[in-house]
């Protein structure tokens, strides 16, 4: 009678469990002539081999033999044994475990092509010895028997035993002999996924068992640890990521369903060790997996960022607020508004801060900026979010708000009065109350509850608003007289928005808690980006990039005029990239210069698109915002470009307005905007 199932028993000094292991295979009711018994002794020698021999050689119709492995390794064992075994079919049993006395008789009986049987798996208490069903039991036993998708009984995936796999399928497979852990995870959803087999759970209805000891050192009660939490459980998740890019919808999802349970590890970690954030979000990073599930690292946090506009909905503003929120190595909890109707949607930068992000939520709001309907509406949406949020977290007592959009700073304002114990940073991309052009900008204030509040906050502190006052006005001022802290990005920034703030007492506030913050420069996660390879432009001319808004008669625009009137040999060595939203207005215009060769044009690209671009440029070229004709006695703006160029390592070529922040960068080119003869000659210097 030939060998129809090999059972391999892996031991590595199992010398005081194998006993009843041994025991449990000596009762089979399967004939023994049916199955043989690998014992696979690996790691330093013990008295297995001696125990084995007494056992089974007891029944001299038992085929048995013992393999010797140096290297102590439960993978490395299972191996092994699958390339001995001679069986159609092979299951495993480990050392401390035993077998129903039907185990075998069942699964082999139900055992074809395309259909793996299945037991039931009970779990024993090493200490009390009580038996209880396992959460794999429970999912088999409540489907009835017979044959069944392997997605459907997906709990068996998880573990090695209980199970018969087809021998010449499994010589095809190895374990992964580096993983210390979650082996079992790691081979067996992508085995069933490659070959597309199905479970039969006849054999679990008819009592097949199989017995699991828990022990203290199994993979539940482990000590949470870098290396067990994160690093082993990454090396299983990328198996099971693999695995799942070519398998069919029900078992990627089984996977993916895997890979959260896997991060759960790497979340208990983080709660014990939060400062520990940054290496975790590196090793995920590192591990350059298809499907990351973020969410689940989401930890408890305290601190909470209000960003009316924040990703996925792309402008400089989220991109700034976002930059701060990776910098900070700390989880955020944000409520910021759906933009989807006035802006473009960037989930892979969106993909990039999620790490950093516990929980996020959108409120449903038409976007209005100059309406105080619509900060009203923001704030009456977002303090029933935050009160979510706060069940979920508990108080949250670190509170970061951005404008451009005011409504921002209103509902922090609206926290700050809740929580006055809470520290405020208030953060202001640009002056609020003026324009570019140093108008007032115009928005009534409607006296409501909003209105009331905010206004008894601030004479509480000692200040004066007032209901005839712009929404931008009153914005600025409740910052100012309510926040711990504000941050301007640049000192001009601050001096201008003090030079039409008439309250001296406010004023002096302001003073005392405000910093300048340039806006920050692009981290590692973000300049590092695995995600594509940096886009490197065509060879044999000097590329300058230009990101941004581009007017042809103003700012950076006078190097279309430069480049005209310079000679052929520059405009052969000399490109000109700009990449801008109104790029079909910019391309007429290129026309009309004709400079079709000299310069490229196209659409504003998503964020860390932009960065590889930026990175492969030659020089990247900066333009003040123009102020001078509008009579601001300073510019007040830094272009916020500038701090993301930085990042990329490329030479910068400025043009700037003489006495502006830009002016005092110590950057690679200097120019003064406007002047044609100066551009031009660093255009030839370049080409040179």
């Amino acid at each position: 009678m030939s060998i129809e199932l090999s059972l391999v028993i892996p031991s590595f000094r199992g010398e005081e469990h194998i006993r009843p292991c041994l025991d449990s295979i000596v009762n089979q009711t399967l004939s023994p002539e049916k199955y043989e018994v690998l014992v696979v002794v690996n790691g330093s020698p013990d008295s297995v081999p001696e125990i084995v021999d007494e056992i089974l050689s007891a029944n001299s119709k038992i085929n048995y033999q013992i393999i010797y492995e140096e290297l102590p390794s439960l993978s490395n064992a299972r191996n092994v044994g699958i390339q001995w075994a001679n069986g159609d079919w092979v299951t495993w049993v480990d050392v401390d475990d035993w077998i129903s006395n039907n185990f075998l008789e069942e699964l082999l009986d139900c055992a074809r092509d395309g259909v793996t049987p299945l037991a039931c798996v009970a779990d024993v208490d090493e200490v009390s010895g009580a038996v209880s069903p396992s959460p794999i039991s429970k999912q088999i036993l409540e489907h009835s028997p017979g044959e069944y998708k392997a997605a459907t009984l997906w709990r068996a995936l998880g573990f090695a035993a209980c199970k018969l796999l087809p021998t010449t399928l499994a010589k095809q497979r190895a374990f992964d002999v580096e993983l210390r852990s979650g082996e079992d995870v790691a081979y067996f959803p992508p085995f069933y996924a490659e070959n597309e087999l199905r479970f039969d759970n006849t054999p679990a209805h008819k009592g097949a068992t199989y017995f699991r000891q828990v022990r203290t050192g199994s993979m539940s009660r482990q000590t949470a640890s870098f290396d067990f939490s994160v690093s082993q459980r990454l090396r299983v998740m990328q198996h099971l990521d693999l695995a799942a890019v070519t398998a069919k919808d029900d078992m990627k999802s089984v996977m993916h369903g895997m890979m959260r349970s896997q991060t759960l590890f790497a979340k208990r970690f983080l709660d014990e060790h939060p400062d520990q954030l940054t290496s975790v979000i590196d090793a995920f990073d590192d591990s350059s997996l298809y499907y990351t599930p973020w969410n689940i690292l989401s930890a408890k946090t305290n601190r909470l960022a209000i960003s009316y506009n924040f990703l996925p909905f792309a402008d400089a503003s989220a991109v700034v607020a976002a930059k701060r929120i990776i910098n900070s190595n700390r989880q955020w909890n944000v409520i910021n508004n759906d933009m989807s109707k006035v802006r473009s949607i960037d989930t892979e930068l969106h993909a990039a801060v999620l790490p950093y992000i516990s929980t996020q939520k959108t409120i449903r709001n038409v976007p209005i900026f100059g309406g105080w309907r619509g900060v009203r509406e923001f704030c009456e949406s977002g303090r029933k979010e935050i009160a979510n949020i706060e069940e979920a977290h508990g108080p949250q007592t670190d509170i970061y708000s951005r404008s451009m959009w005011p409504a921002s700073h209103y509902l922090a304002a609206s926290q700050k009065v809740k929580r006055p114990n809470a520290k405020w940073t208030a953060e202001f991309s640009d002056p609020l109350r003026k324009d570019v052009f140093g108008t007032e900008r115009l928005g009534n204030i409607e006296d409501d509850e909003l209105w009331r509040e905010v206004y008894a906050a601030v004479d509480e502190a000692g200040f004066e608003l007032s209901v005839n006052e712009s929404l931008f006005a009153v914005c600025e001022k409740i910052a100012y007289a309510l926040a711990d802290e504000i941050y301007f990005t640049n000192s001009h920034q601050m001096k201008y928005m003090m030079s039409y703030l008439n309250d001296e007492a406010l004023r002096s506030r302001v003073r005392r808690i405000a910093r300048i913050v340039p806006q920050p420069v692009p981290g590692s996660r973000l300049l590092s980006n695995n995600r594509s390879e940096a886009i490197s432009p065509e060879t044999g001319r000097i590329e300058i990039g230009y990101f941004g808004s581009f007017y042809p008669n103003r700012g950076a625009g006078a190097i279309l005029e430069a480049l005209r009137s310079s000679g052929k040999e520059v405009r052969e060595k000399v490109r000109l990239n700009i990449f801008t939203p109104n790029h079909e207005n910019v391309s007429n215009e290129i026309s009309r210069y004709d400079l079709n060769g000299s310069v490229l044009v196209a659409d504003q690209l998503p964020y860390l698109e932009f960065l590889r671009k930026a990175t492969a440029m030659d020089y990247l070229l900066i333009s003040d915002a123009e102020t001078a004709s509008t009579g601001h006695r300073i510019n007040p703006y830094l272009p916020s470009k500038l701090s993301d160029y930085l990042g990329t390592g490329s030479s910068i070529w400025a043009l700037f307005e003489p006495g502006s922040i830009l002016s005092r960068q110590n950057l690679t080119i200097m120019n003064r905007a406007g002047d044609l003869q100066q551009i031009a000659s660093t255009l030839k210097r370049i080409a040179q």
